[in-house]
């Protein structure tokens, strides 16, 4: 086996143990219960927000927006002001440089020791009512700038884009309905 394939190889083994190792369980899935956040149904206006200042976020939350119409056929709409309305909501951000996100933290309805003083950790999960007008929220926070790119890519995967899609064409499977499982999930980038 020549050099070239060799190494072909063992960077897919290693990519797909890394991924296996640091991945996040399964949390979504494409049936609605009344335990689970709807994030996407036929027809219904989905929206995220993010104050993100940092390019490498941006750039994650606009591989995300469109990761979304692969998936649905319909647009994410970005918004960068305080919701109004009750609408599937996507809050995006980073501790310390999101004012939403530290909002949450300072009403506890984030735990401030999930993602203080960490490294390249995130957090999904849904929040009740953080603003007057919206029922409930789907957070994406990170700890710091990767944290918060690695929970949007975490979100990406879990609804049908694989990392590879970029690379190797792997195909999207569209999916109508996509709804997030109200677990809290903790993830760490790993060495």
């Amino acid at each position: 086996m020549n050099k070239f394939f060799r190494t072909l190889l063992l960077t897919t083994c290693f990519f797909c143990i890394g991924n296996k190792i640091n991945s996040a369980e399964k949390f979504v899935t494409t049936e609605k219960s009344p335990d689970t956040f709807t994030l996407s149904e036929p027809g219904l206006l989905k929206f995220i927000l993010s104050d993100t200042q940092d390019p490498e976020v941006e750039r994650a939350l606009a591989n995300f927006i469109a990761d979304m119409y692969k998936v649905t056929g319909e647009p994410l709409i970005r918004l960068q002001v305080e919701p109004e309305g009750t609408y599937p909501l996507i809050l995006v951000g980073t501790v310390g440089e999101s004012k939403w996100i530290d909002q949450l933290m300072q009403t506890r309805q984030l735990e401030k020791g999930e993602l203080t003083g960490k490294r390249e950790k995130y957090i999904i999960r849904t929040v009740p009512s953080p603003f007057d007008d919206t029922q409930e929220v789907l957070v994406i926070a990170g700890s710091d700038k990767r944290g918060t790119i690695y929970g949007i890519y975490e979100l990406s995967a879990q609804i049908g884009v694989s990392p590879w899609y970029y690379w190797a064409d792997v195909p999207v499977e569209p999916q109508e309905h996509i709804y997030i499982k109200k677990v809290l999930i903790l993830a760490e980038n790993l060495p």
